[in-house]
């Protein structure tokens, strides 16, 4: 995290406020165990909601996309595959929003 993302100016503190919430989100599900990681990760995501309203939700989760969408490229292109197919496949067992 850190970079400048595209849906956030850098060099602001409200995107410095939301990418580090985005990071403590992520710190928090790969740091505890299931149960206790989602827990904390709706904490922080409670907290960008009273503090920065919906929009705050918003952004953060346009900056966990993106964060995700990069991790998934990189992660294609060493494993040789479609960084799309390769979500999809991790996805398998679940059925596709309804949008």
């Amino acid at each position: 995290m850190g970079e400048d993302h595209p849906v956030l100016p850098a060099e602001d503190p409200y995107h410095a406020t939301i990418d580090q919430a985005a990071s403590d989100i992520v710190r928090a599900l790969l740091g505890a165990d299931e149960p206790v990681g989602a827990e904390q990760a709706e904490r922080i995501a409670a907290w960008v909601e009273q503090q920065h309203g919906s929009r705050g939700l918003r952004d953060a989760i346009a900056v966990l996309g993106a964060d995700n969408a990069e991790l998934m490229t990189v992660l294609a292109g060493i494993e040789g595959h479609d960084p799309l197919g390769l979500l999809d496949g991790w996805n398998h067992d679940e059925r596709p929003p309804q949008l």
